[in-house]
């Protein structure tokens, strides 16, 4: 019986550990599951933090060499300054540079194996990326707010000063052609500031900038039509003013004759003289239209004159109480002679007297070392002061000195006899009102008036015909020019420098200029061109075309005229 309980025992114990093995397998075999379950999703943690990390590291770079452009931008920067945004900027900046340092933490954090903290601290870093992003995308937005107001701003500053200009080329206009006034009247109309400040309203700012400068297009144009019509009213007046120069050289030369004097010989000595030479070596400059070479003839050639001119009509009342007396006259009795006005006219000595010819008992210069001598052949004297043209003492010592072989030097001079004593001898001489070297053996001395020869040399070097057709009480005037030189020749228009003159007494006065671009045109040797000119209800009388340029190489001037005549 105790037998039978042992065995049932043993048969318990059994089948209770045949029970529990599979529990205890199964149990050993969850433990394992679940380390497993943890290894991977710790990888899975550590492949997302790095790779949060990397676009945290991307977006780090963007914004950090955004950053690093606007730092390097001056202007940028001070747009920024100006715009009261340069704090907010550098605040930005400081914050980026924080969040870098979060990416260091969490590059650290990784090292380590603490993936939790390292999200934590990439998660924080991205946060201030993005509000770095918006914060710059504000800043920028306000910037280019500012800029565009800047913008307007200054579109209605220009549209402004177009108008004013526009204005001012009104005023020059005074009551110009047809053309010119449609012009400036387009101009106007497109610079209406209601609809331009309507355009910039409404965000069309390209079409107010693109009235804005088709205007100051037009204006341009505009002001360079009225600059083409005051360098024709330039020639014009300088014309005019040539021949009123004409009539007082003729007056003071009447003048001269009427006091005893040889007009044209006091008047060239001046430099006054072959006027005429002058007057159409300067009118060939005009008919040329180049604006440059008419300013030049006005301030160097007829202001060279208009001075001559000055000088010598101060001195006409001298003329009326002049007297004439030989030097020997007044080196016998100089007494009498003190504070006469003379004229002397003789030869020119320097500062050497002549041999063989008596004069004061003292030789030296009586007030300076630039005291000069002339004699008449009776005797020899000083000449000071004096208002002496400049050079005149330069070019007159260079040809006593090396030209003498040609001839002596003639001179003349009006002037007050003075006396002095001078180691107990009385020295008279000539204190000069006017000094003049005479024409004859030595060249007339003009100051840069312009080489007569080398213009002579290149005129006529312009071939012209010309062909008349008259239509009822319009003539059309078709002119060819036909270049001659051996150079190229310029024009100053696509005309060819082509105008129209009628002669009224003995004088050519321009009567017509054909309307041409300013622009300038060129003829190479034997090539030819033509060009037309409309007139309309022509006065009869002789008329020529004058056709006027100058050489490419030298600048020299060129002409070429052909006559006809209207009934």
């Amino acid at each position: 019986m105790l037998k039978i309980k042992r065995v049932s025992a043993a048969f318990l114990v059994l089948m209770l550990l045949l029970s529990a093995a599979p529990t205890l397998v199964s149990a050993a075999e969850g433990g394992e599951n679940e380390e497993s379950r943890v290894d991977e999703a710790s990888k899975t943690l550590q492949r997302r933090v790095q790779v949060m990390l990397r676009i945290a590291e991307r977006t780090a770079d963007r914004i950090g060499g955004f950053i690093e452009k606007i730092r390097r931008n001056d202007v940028l920067l001070k747009s920024l300054e100006k715009a009261d945004l340069l704090d907010d900027f550098n605040g930005n900046a400081s914050a980026f540079e924080e969040a870098k340092d979060l990416l260091d933490k969490a590059k650290a954090l990784i090292e380590k194996g603490n993936y939790t903290l390292a999200m934590v601290k990439v998660k924080e870093a991205l946060t201030v990326f993005r509000g770095a992003y918006g914060t710059m995308h504000r800043i920028i937005g306000e910037l280019t707010a500012v800029e565009n107001q800047r913008k307007v701003e200054g579109l209605i500053v220009a549209v402004n000063r177009t108008l004013e200009r526009l204005e001012e080329v009104e005023r020059l206009a005074g009551e110009a052609d047809g053309e010119t006034s449609d012009i400036i009247q387009q101009a106007r109309e497109l610079l209406n500031l209601t609809e331009i400040r309507a355009l910039i309203k409404a965000g069309n700012v390209s079409e107010a900038a693109h009235r804005l400068a088709e205007a100051g297009r037009l204006t341009a144009k505009a002001f360079k039509a009225l600059k083409a019509k005051a360098e024709e009213r330039l020639a014009q007046r300088t014309e005019r003013f040539l021949e009123m120069i004409k009539y007082i050289q003729r007056k003071v030369a009447e003048k001269i004759r009427n006091a005893g004097f040889n007009a044209s010989e006091i008047l060239e000595g001046a430099g006054l003289g072959n006027f005429s030479g002058t007057r159409q070596r300067i009118l060939e400059k005009i008919r040329s239209l180049n604006c440059t070479a008419i300013r030049k003839i006005i301030r160097r050639d007829l202001k060279a004159i208009c001075i001559r001119l000055h000088r010598m009509r101060k001195t006409l009342p001298l003329f009326r109480v002049v007297e004439k007396p030989k030097i020997k006259d007044i080196l016998s009795n100089p007494k009498i002679w003190i504070n006469k006005t003379v004229f002397i006219s003789g030869v020119y000595y320097g500062w050497k007297s002549p041999k063989g010819i008596s004069g004061p008992n003292y030789t030296g210069p009586p007030e300076t070392r630039s005291d000069w001598i002339i004699s008449d052949g009776t005797g020899w004297i000083y000449v000071t002061g004096g208002r002496i043209p400049i050079g005149w003492m330069h070019r007159a010592e260079k040809h006593r000195r090396f030209e003498s072989s040609r001839g002596a030097m003639r001179v003349a001079v009006i002037g007050t006899v003075k006396v002095k004593i001078i180691k107990g001898s009385t020295v008279p001489y000539i204190h000069a009102k006017l000094a003049l070297i005479l024409p004859g053996t030595a060249k007339v001395l003009e100051e840069n008036l312009g080489n007569e020869t080398a213009v002579s040399k290149h005129r006529h070097m312009l071939m012209v015909s010309v062909h008349v057709k008259i239509e009822n009480e319009t003539v059309l005037v078709t002119v060819k020019v036909t270049n001659k030189a051996n150079g190229t020749v310029v024009f100053p228009n696509e005309a060819y420098g082509v105008v129209i003159e009628r002669k009224i007494g003995d004088e050519w006065k321009i009567y017509k200029k054909p309307l041409s671009i300013r622009k300038s045109a060129e003829l190479k040797p034997g090539e030819s061109a033509n060009v037309t000119v409309k007139m309309h209800r022509p006065p009869a009388g002789a008329y020529r075309v004058v056709s006027a340029g100058w050489l490419k190489k030298t600048h020299q001037p060129v002409t070429g005229f052909a006559e006809f005549s209207l009934p």
